[in-house]
């Protein structure tokens, strides 16, 4: 529903509630303290079985149904003016916009109207002169009845500079805007448009209609929207009534228009909208004046405008960082806090995001005296969405090993948990295993993940290829169960693929044999010392490269 107020001001609010209580008083959900013939507690709105009613609390000057007084609850259907005080509430009059772009005839030029190009006014002598004067310490607002139009334009740019030097959200600096517009300008209708979205569409943003000609359209032709934003040009009709490209067939609230004008939005480096003013007065034409004034007015709110867009996509981003470095946070406890101490092994374990959050995921846990699950994931995909996955994939891991579920099962669910959360390109990859340490054998499952590394004490290598698929193809996918001993002197290095696909300047990949050698050349060193060698390797072979993907490792060294 829209809120029109006296003025012609307009704001929008959804019934997004059962009761909507309507009133003077801040303590109501809809707070019209403008106006001060309402009641505190004036009416309400109720929304019962998919329906929305109007219901007067007690008001002092009443509520008004389409022009009927409201007494017990009235149903409010779409079209409907609620009128309280001197406000009015129009009922879903999203279907019909009030302002319309309607095709009509190319620009021609008669003796009724004035076609200006924008840099004509911008750029002369008497526009910088007083621009340089409106700064925000001058102290007119207004200039003296019978001054010069140079005086007039100071005075109006002036009290711009002064209204628009302090930071407003978007919505308000709009607002703004157009009551500046219709203090300067003695118009009766009036919208701004911005140019939006990739299209560069134009979107109405603010209404103003002193006329109150509630259910029609402000209707302005393509041809003059276009002329104005894509030749840089203000327009100015003297007789509407006569300028077929302000006169639409169509229209109907157009008829008995007597002078309109349409400036570009300029910010000095491309136009982002306009700005349309009309006037039903027969007396009173807007003049060349009126134009250059309007445009020259468009010029500064357009430069505020674009620095409030910059200013609010700032807060958005450091918003964002923000969020980002508190995920981050969360994420990083999600994985293991401490290193788990079997006799006779030794474990390590990384994980370095290519972002802030990221996909891969490890861990460790105790299953028993002497026994210890290990795993390790990687999610497709990058960033946030794939931490989310992680973080259910962790969840629904943790939960059903302390089921006790047996490898198998827990792959199994892992798959139908991945299917349930994830979209349909989102897939895991996922290694886990069972180590007995004081027999050194290693029951595991490996659901398409690169095949971990089992390098031998007598330096021969084995992979653990993966013996299904990865988790989130299907329901009710099978998976096989193997076995391996780890032998005293071995060492076991599990990893993401973000360690053997890192890339180099030239775009070659890290790559398994050069893991491998690596491998070979520090057999003797602890597990931490590997994951350190390995880490400070893959980073000098990037050089300055960026990393394109997550870095993971597990590495588990069975003491000789």
């Amino acid at each position: 529903m829209t809120v029109v107020a006296s003025d012609g001001r307009t704001f929008k609010r959804d019934v997004d509630a059962d009761n909507l209580k309507i009133g003077r008083s801040s303590r109501n959900d809809i707070n019209l303290s403008f106006d001060l013939s309402l009641s505190r507690f004036h009416a309400e709105l109720v929304r019962r079985d998919g329906k929305v009613y109007i219901r007067d609390v007690g008001s002092r000057n009443g509520t008004a149904l389409n022009g009927s007084p409201v007494t017990d609850p009235v149903e409010i259907k779409s079209g409907d003016r609620i009128t309280l005080g001197e406000t009015t509430i129009l009922f879903d009059v999203e279907n019909e916009p009030r302002v319309a772009l309607v095709d009509g005839p190319a620009p021609v030029l008669d003796s009724a109207t004035v076609t200006i190009p924008l840099e004509d006014i911008i750029s002369s002598p008497d526009h910088a002169l007083l621009t340089r004067s409106a700064a925000p310490s001058a102290a007119a607002s207004a200039a003296p009845e019978g001054s010069s139009p140079e005086s007039r334009t100071l005075a109006v740019l002036t009290r711009a500079g002064m209204e628009l030097i302090n930071y407003r959200p978007l919505d308000e600096i709009l607002d703004v805007i157009m009551d500046l517009v219709f203090e300067a300008i003695p118009a009766e209708r009036g919208f701004l448009m911005l140019l939006e979205g990739e299209s560069r569409e134009l979107v109405s943003k603010v209404v103003r209609d002193l006329k109150k000609s509630y259910g029609g359209r402000i209707s302005l032709s393509r041809s003059i929207a276009r002329s104005v934003v894509d030749n840089r040009q203000s327009i100015l009709t003297a007789d509407a009534q006569s300028d077929e490209r302000f006169k639409m067939k169509e229209s109907i609230v157009l008829q008995g228009i007597h002078s309109a004008m349409c400036v570009p939005l300029w910010n000095n480096r491309e136009v982002i909208g306009l700005i349309y003013v009309d006037t039903l007065h027969a007396a009173r034409a807007f003049t060349p004046e009126d134009l250059r004034l309007l445009t020259l007015l468009a010029n500064i709110a357009a430069v505020k405008i674009e620095n409030a867009k910059l200013f609010e996509e700032q807060l958005t981003k450091q918003r964002m960082e923000k969020e980002m470095q508190q995920a981050a946070l969360i994420q990083r406890k999600l994985l293991p806090l401490s290193v788990p101490q079997i006799d006779g092994y030794e474990v390590a374990g990384f994980n370095d995001p290519c972002r802030e959050v990221g996909g891969d995921y490890y861990d460790y846990l105790e299953r028993g005296p002497g026994r210890l699950g290990l795993a390790i994931g990687d999610v497709s995909g990058k960033g946030m969405g794939a931490a989310l996955l992680m973080a259910t994939i962790r969840a629904s891991f943790r939960a059903h090993v302390q089921a006790n579920h047996g490898i198998l099962a827990l792959i199994s669910a892992l798959n139908e948990a991945v299917l349930q959360s994830a979209n349909s390109n989102n897939f895991v990859s996922f290694f886990y295993g069972e180590l007995d340490s004081p027999s050194g054998q290693l029951e595991y499952v490996n659901a398409g993940h690169n095949p971990p590394i089992l390098l031998r004490a007598s330096g021969q290598v084995e992979r653990l290829k993966a013996d299904g698929l990865i988790l989130g193809v299907f329901s009710g996918a099978r998976y096989a169960q193997s076995r391996v001993t780890l032998e005293r002197g071995d060492l076991l290095v599990a990893y993401s693929d973000g360690v053997t696909e890192m890339q180099n300047q030239p775009g070659e990949e890290f790559g398994e044999d050069r893991l491998i050698g690596l491998l070979n050349a520090n057999q003797d060193r602890t597990a931490s010392e590997v994951q350190e060698l390995i880490c400070s390797a893959i980073r000098a072979f990037a050089g300055s490269e960026p990393q394109y993907d997550d870095v993971t490792l597990l590495v588990v060294h069975r003491l000789p």
